[in-house]
C-alpha cells in the first residue's frame, strides 16, 4: 500500500543538527512555523528569550524525562505530559534537565536554520584552527589535559563541555594579532606586548556571538589571569577567576614549556614540573597544579611532537591535500589488481581526512537501496588498525556477515556520506567495521569515540562498497563542505572499481 505524502514515520525528518548535548530534528515547516523534536542530555541548561528578543509564539511539549524551571524558588518541576506555551515573557526563562529529555518544540519564528548555520560555521572555524601546522596539536592536547583535570576536580558535564571548547579556542583571539608580533623571535616591545595581551578579549568577543560558545568565551578571556592578581586583561585574583580558566592556564603553560619555541628549546618533564610547583599560589592555582600533577602521574598525558614545527597555514595544507588527491586518483586509475586499488583508495582517504583509521569494504554484489538485496563483504583493506583488529575483521569476513544497510538511511546523510551518532548505532545496529575506538571521550569535542562515518562507493544506481572511518585526530564531526574533497575522490574510485569488477567478471565468463 502506498503511504500518503502527508503521513510520516518516526525516523523521518527534513533536517537534523547535533551539538554536544542536544540533537534537534526539523519535522515540519511552512513559511511561518517550524516543528522540531529535540533531545537534551541530563544536566543541561537552556533558556527561552525575553519578549524583547523574541516576538513569536513558542510551544514546548515534554515527551520524555524531567526538567525544572529555575526562575522561581523552589524550582517548578516538569514531567512528561507537561508543556510550555508562551507569546511574551518579560525576561529570560531558564530551565535545567534533571534526566535525559525529549521535547516537541513548535515555533512561529523560524530558528532551525540559524542553529544549523551557527554549528556549521563553528565546525569550519575549529577545523581551520586545528589544521594550522604551527599549532602541531597544541589545542587538541589542551582539550585532553583540561578534561582530565576538570573531571578530577568535580566539574559537571556541562562545565566540562565548556572547558573543552575553551581549551580548544583559547588562542582564537590571536587571529587579530599581527603576524609580525606572533612570529617575532626576540622579546616583544612594551607596545607589542600590549597588543598581544588583547587576544583573550578578542577571543571572548569572537565567541560571544554564539550562544553555544558564549560561556567558553568567558573562560578564554580569563585564561591568562593569575591567582596573585598580576595577570591580564582584568587583574582578577584567586576565586574571582573561573575554575575552568585556572585549569586552562595550567595546561597551557605545561604544553608551552614542553614545546620548542623560536627563542628556546623545550623544557624537560622534570624542569616543567619544577616550574609549575614554584609558581603555585602566585601564577597558578595550587589545587589545579596538584591535580594536574596527579593526573600526569596516574595516566600520563599527550606530549608535543618534535616534528613539523613549520608555521604553515591551513590554506597551504588544503592545497597540498588537493594535489595529493589528484595524484592519488591517478594511482587508483592505474591500479592493476583489486587489492592494489583498495590500498590506493585508502591512501587518498588518509591524506584528505583527519581520520586515523579507515576500512574499505567491497560487496559481493551491488546494492540498489530502493530495492535492496542481501549482500556480504567480498574483500576489504584497512589502515590504522592493530594486528588484532585486522584479525577480527578477517573473522567477520569468513563468517559471511551480512552488510547492514541501516547505515545508509537518509536520516544519517551528511553531504554525500552517512554519519551515525553513537547512541543510534548502539541502539539500532551492529556493523562489520565496529572496532573499538582508540580515543577516549575526553580527547574529542563533538565526535564521540563510538560515532561512525561511512562514505559510500556508488555507481549511478547502486552502492558497491563503503569506506568507514573513525578516530578523527581533531576530535570533530566533519562538515559537509569538509567532506567534499574525499567524496569526489570516492566517486572517481567507485567508477574505477566498477570497471575493474566488470572486467574481472567478463574474463571469468569467457
Amino acid at each position: 500500500m502506498k503511504i500518503p505524502t502527508f503521513i510520516h514515520r518516526e525516523e523521518e525528518y527534513l533536517d537534523r543538527v547535533a551539538k554536544n548535548n542536544t540533537d534537534i530534528r526539523l519535522l515540519a515547516k511552512d513559511s511561518s512555523l517550524e516543528v522540531m523534536k529535540q533531545k537534551i542530555a541530563k544536566g543541561a541548561t537552556f533558556y527561552l528569550d525575553s519578549s524583547e528578543d523574541w516576538q513569536g509564539f513558542e510551544f514546548i511539549y515534554l515527551l520524555e524525562g524531567k526538567l525544572e524551571y529555575t526562575g522561581s524558588e523552589p524550582p517548578v518541576k516538569l514531567e512528561a505530559g507537561d508543556y510550555i506555551s508562551r507569546t511574551e515573557v518579560p525576561e529570560e526563562s531558564w530551565f535545567e534537565t534533571r534526566t535525559d529529555v525529549t521535547v516537541l518544540y513548535t515555533s512561529t519564528q523560524p530558528s532551525f536554520h540559524l542553529l544549523r548555520e551557527e554549528i556549521d560555521d563553528y565546525l569550519q572555524l575549529a577545523q581551520e584552527i586545528e589544521s594550522t601546522e604551527h599549532m602541531n596539536g597544541h589545542s587538541k592536547r589542551l582539550v585532553r589535559m583540561g578534561y582530565e583535570v576538570g573531571k578530577r576536580l568535580g566539574l559537571s558535564t556541562e562545565r566540562l563541555a565548556d572547558l573543552k571548547y575553551a581549551a580548544f579556542f583559547h588562542d582564537l583571539g590571536k587571529a587579530k594579532v599581527p603576524n609580525r608580533i606572533l612570529e617575532k623571535e626576540g622579546e616583544l616591545t612594551e607596545e607589542e606586548w600590549e597588543i598581544m595581551k588583547k587576544h583573550t578579549i578578542w577571543g571572548r568577543e569572537m565567541m560571544k556571538g554564539s550562544d553555544y560558545l558564549a560561556k567558553a568565551g568567558r573562560i578564554v578571556e580569563q585564561s591568562h589571569e593569575r591567582v596573585d592578581g598580576d595577570g591580564y586583561p582584568n587583574g582578577l585574583e584567586a576565586d574571582e577567576i573561573m575554575l575552568e580558566a585556572r585549569i586552562v592556564a595550567v595546561v597551557d603553560a605545561w604544553d608551552a614549556m614542553r614545546s620548542d619555541r623560536p627563542y628556546r628549546d623545550a623544557l624537560t618533564k622534570e624542569e616543567a614540573i619544577k616550574e609549575l610547583k614554584q609558581n603555585k599560589g602566585t601564577q597558578f592555582d595550587a589545587d589545579v597544579v596538584d591535580t594536574f600533577l596527579k593526573v600526569l602521574q596516574d595516566k600520563g598525558l599527550p606530549e608535543p611532537s618534535l616534528e613539523q614545527r613549520g608555521k604553515y597555514r591551513g590554506k597551504i595544507e588544503g592545497l597540498r591535500q588537493q594535489r595529493d588527491l589528484i595524484s592519488q586518483c591517478e594511482e587508483v586509475l592505474s591500479s592493476r589488481t583489486l587489492k592494489e586499488m583498495m590500498t590506493q583508495i585508502l591512501d587518498g582517504v588518509k591524506a584528505s581526512t583527519p581520520f586515523q583509521r579507515g576500512i574499505i569494504s567491497i560487496y559481493d554484489r551491488p546494492i540498489d537501496l530502493d530495492n535492496p538485496t542481501t549482500a556480504h563483504v567480498m574483500d576489504y583493506a584497512c589502515y590504522g588498525l592493530t594486528k588484532g583488529e585486522r584479525k577480527q575483521l578477517d573473522e567477520y569476513k569468513s563468517e559471511g556477515v551480512e552488510v547492514n544497510l541501516q547505515k545508509f538511511d537518509p536520516k544519517y546523510k551528511l553531504g554525500r556520506s552517512y554519519y551515525v551518532p553513537h547512541d543510534e548505532r548502539r541502539q539500532n545496529f551492529q556493523d562489520l567495521s565496529e572496532i573499538a575506538s582508540q580515543l577516549e571521550e575526553g580527547e574529542t569535542l563533538n565526535w564521540h569515540p563510538s560515532d561512525s562515518l561511512y562514505i559510500p562507493l556508488c555507481t549511478e544506481t547502486n552502492i558497491t562498497g563503503q569506506i568507514s572511518v573513525d578516530d578523527p585526530v581533531n576530535g570533530l564531526v566533519p562538515t559537509p563542505k569538509g567532506l567534499e574533497p574525499v567524496e569526489s575522490f570516492a566517486a572517481i574510485a567507485s567508477k574505477a572499481l566498477e570497471d575493474m569488477l566488470q572486467s574481472d567478471n567478463s574474463q571469468q565468463g569467457q
